[in-house]
């Protein structure tokens, strides 16, 4: 199974920054999509304005407009593209990617697949959380899975959507980077470090690549 993940808090700059931190320690090549308008600038301690990713591997989206779905236009792409003879399985996991926001399908398609599974992280999933009940999550994960990509998705606030959708959730509760040897990292659902388990909670000073990250934000 490709691994998936929901990283939520209240902050949502330590979400980010643990978001970051979890989705580079799987994957160092990793893409990342960030959710804001587009007359919106990104945080003092957002990842790609530090110049922690390579440019061609990050994107921004505006959530009124680049991440909703359309299914319509996806149905009709779909009896374009797939043969009478499709095994069923073929044309559910293909009409799962087809139905994907055209941001995302670009994106992944722009993964190399030599090296097996990819990443995309997402941050600031929130903000288009209406657009994506559970019965839309479910299709989605399917999607990636499909394409051998892994979705890292970041949420700030209360209550995030789909948590029994992801095979990793974990909650970070801390009210500031500047002050981040304060905050614990609970895994609510299967820990991401050897010696974790379920439900345990760390400092993200125990956890050196998190610590990394955390401290070259804020030395």
């Amino acid at each position: 199974m490709v691994p998936s993940a929901l990283i939520h808090g209240a902050d949502r700059s330590m979400v980010n920054l643990l978001l970051y931190a979890l989705a580079a320690e799987a994957d160092p090549r990793l893409h990342w999509l960030d959710v804001r308008s587009d007359g919106e600038l990104p945080s003092d301690w957002d990842p790609v304005r530090m110049g922690w990713l390579d440019a061609r591997h990050a994107w921004s989206t505006d959530p009124e407009r680049d991440l909703v779905p359309d299914h319509a236009r996806a149905n009709a792409a779909i009896f374009e593209l797939v043969r009478s003879d499709e095994p069923p399985a073929t044309l559910a996991r293909l009409v799962d990617f087809l139905r994907l926001p055209d941001t995302m399908q670009r994106i992944v398609g722009e993964m190399s697949p030599a090296g097996g599974a990819h990443l995309l992280a997402v941050a600031n999933a929130d903000r288009i959380a209406g657009s994506f009940p559970d019965a839309v999550l479910a299709p989605i994960l399917d999607a990636f899975e499909w394409a051998r990509c892994s979705l890292f998705v970041g949420f700030t606030g209360r209550d995030p959507p789909g948590v029994s959708r992801f095979t990793h959730v974990v909650r970070i509760e801390g009210g500031s980077p500047a002050r981040w040897t304060d905050a614990r990292i609970t895994f609510e659902r299967e820990a991401l470090f050897d010696g974790l388990r379920t439900g345990g909670i760390a400092s993200p000073a125990d956890l050196p690549s998190v610590a990394r990250v955390f401290r070259r934000a804020a030395p």
